[in-house]
């Protein structure tokens, strides 16, 4: 399991982790960009947010914002290793407009392109429908569906975003989505009088109108019980409740602090299972264990005891693979939503762990001049009658970063291509994957690729628009200490672009004019396996509209040996698919659309 798929696991609920906390920076960095519409031009007074994305557990905490100008500009005074290779996943910058689909830029280290700004483009609605019924079967009105973890690179939308992309049910329990294409929404947040928030999931969602059944619920009340009675006071905790119709994620999800006594009450739990968590504060021994495993119960108050137990002092080191020289200023996490701790000279670091428990932890952030880990290190077993317990070592590899340019046919400098970087990971046994790193040239052309491990093949490409190289350029990153790569040139052809287009009708056959259409595209593993289904991006816009004969035709952007599925929205109809086409075909088969009533 990689280090990014235990993140999203805790963000979708599945493990019972705290909330995220921005914390107080003193350097900053811009970030400057604008935000226009599908037509180019652009958006005053839109929201943009900067939020923290590599967090585990809770939602991603909001770094910075900013309103655009008249102009559709905005600037951000953002901190500073949201740009530094050695800081974790960075950030992912959100520009939102109610009544409009959402943008969003995952800004990972070393990436943002200097003198260029950051442009958002916010498309025609989306349109995701939700249809919600109470405990009795019975639509519900007035409920708000919010969309939370979505299926992009930014995984997971944040609080600040909720007012802004909500929709409420009418009459009939149907509420219309907006901000996000139905097939991203991995899971949602239901707001309703007297059956409090409830949280939905939906995996391998598609574009069919989906369902939610809200719970009946319960009261939960509850104590955590220590020696020292300050360290229960105003104890952050996480209050789950987990459904057996439906295991994950939970179907009640709340973050709350304890009182002045250590105590803590919900009127509104979904029944099912609960489970309450304690999060450590910073350098605290304390952890909480569960006295009892209580259900919540319709129309009944739930009681639970927690008691804090001292946790097991956590001793490691991070040393260099092959000479075994200490790490310095690594950043390692003991648990799930824990603050890290830095290595320090001698690369050794301390913490805390709950005794009696499995323990999952891994490397939040890596200095320069070492590859970050792509898989999580192994869980180990604390023992439950220990003080101490010493941790097996952490080796991490030497890096280096990788510069070059990106031109085109006659040697001019392609400014924002994008460059994908791939190599091969060998962590260990049952440890072996690929490394993904992408970012854009700035405007003279010119890429920096960090992390690169000394001794490993890197195959690189790039593409802008209807341009991309032929065939990825394959470097072996030179094992001498110090060793400076040569600069790299990308250049790119329009040999491998090509346009294709469709039609859209209704059952009679008659053309939809107006409708709004979207490719994905298979993204394939060097051995042909599907890796994920990204949405093809024309110019920073997701979608096409159909002309008054119902027809489209993408721009001269695809690969001929790409393959491609058109989804498709129109105003009155259910959506709808072409099926999977190959880039060469030209042609999807029609798209026919059946009335939404």
């Amino acid at each position: 399991m990689t280090l990014a798929t235990v993140i999203v696991l805790v963000l979708l609920g599945v493990s019972q982790a705290p909330e995220s906390v921005a914390v107080a920076r003193s350097r900053t960095v811009s970030v400057n960009g604008v935000v226009a519409d599908a037509e180019g031009k652009p958006l005053a007074g839109a929201g943009v947010f900067l939020t923290g994305l590599q967090t585990v557990g809770g939602w991603p905490p909001v770094l910075a914002r900013a309103t655009t100008d008249a102009s559709g500009k905005f600037r951000l005074d953002a901190p500073a290793d949201i740009d530094d290779p050695a800081a974790p996943a960075a950030a992912a910058l959100w520009a939102v407009r109610p009544g409009l689909l959402v943008a969003s830029r995952v800004l990972r280290p070393g990436t943002l392109p200097a003198g260029l700004p950051v442009r958002l483009v916010l498309g025609p609605p989306a349109r995701g429908t939700f249809e919600v019924v109470g405990p009795d079967g019975k639509p519900v009105a007035g409920a708000r569906v919010i969309p939370r973890a979505i299926t992009r690179d930014a995984t997971a939308a944040p609080d600040a975003l909720g007012s802004l992309i909500a929709a409420t049910t009418d009459g009939e329990g149907r509420a219309v989505v907006t901000a996000f294409f139905p097939e991203e929404i991995a899971t949602v947040f239901v707001q309703a009088r007297g059956l409090g928030v409830q949280q939905f999931g939906f995996r391998g969602s598609g574009v069919e109108p989906k369902a939610v059944a809200l719970l009946p619920v319960g009261r939960v009340k509850g104590r955590v019980m220590a020696d020292d009675a300050a360290e229960a006071r105003a104890l952050p905790l996480v209050v789950a409740s987990f459904h057996p119709k439906q295991p994950s994620p939970a179907a009640g999800l709340f973050h709350i602090p304890t009182s002045a006594e250590g105590r803590f009450e919900i009127d509104e739990v979904p029944e099912g299972r609960l489970s309450v968590a304690v999060v450590p504060r910073p350098g605290s021994p304390w952890f909480g264990q569960m006295e009892n495993q209580p259900q919540v119960v319709v129309g009944k108050t739930a009681e639970v005891t927690l008691k804090l137990v001292r946790g097991v002092r956590i001793r490691g080191i991070v040393r260099e693979r092959g000479t075994g020289k200490p790490i310095a200023g690594v950043g390692v996490s003991l648990g799930l939503g824990v603050e890290p701790v830095r290595t320090d000279a001698e690369g050794r670091y301390e913490g805390f762990a709950p005794p009696g428990r499995r323990l999952l932890y891994y490397v939040w952030s890596t200095p320069s001049p070492y590859a970050s880990l792509l898989f999580g290190l192994p869980e180990v077993e604390i023992p439950a009658k220990v003080t101490e317990f010493a941790l097996p070592a952490i080796e991490l590899a030497r890096a280096t970063s990788l510069r070059g340019s990106v031109v085109d046919g006659d040697g001019k400098p392609v400014v924002s291509a994008s460059v994908r970087a791939l190599w091969d990971v060998n962590e260990g046994p049952k440890q072996r994957g690929r490394r993904e790193v992408e970012t854009s040239a700035g405007p003279r052309g010119e890429f920096v690729i960090q992390g690169a491990p000394l001794g490993a093949e890197v195959r690189l490409s790039a593409h802008y628009q209807g341009l991309q190289t032929d065939q990825p350029a394959r470097v072996l990153v030179r094992a001498e200490p110090g060793a400076q790569e040569p600069p790299l040139v990308l250049k790119l052809g329009s040999g491998r672009a090509v346009a294709v287009e469709g039609r859209v009708v209704d059952p009679q056959g008659k053309p939809i004019p107006g409708a709004l259409v979207r490719l994905r595209t298979k993204d394939l593993d060097e051995n042909g396996q599907v890796e994920g289904l990204p949405l093809v991006d024309f110019d920073g816009l997701y979608t096409l509209r159909t002309d008054p004969q119902g027809r489209f035709r993408t721009p001269p952007y695809l690969d001929r040996d790409g393959q491609y599925a058109a989804l498709v929205q129109a105003d009155g109809y259910l959506p709808g698919q072409a099926p999977w086409v190959a880039g060469q075909s030209g042609r999807f088969a029609d798209v026919v659309l059946k009335p939404d009533r």
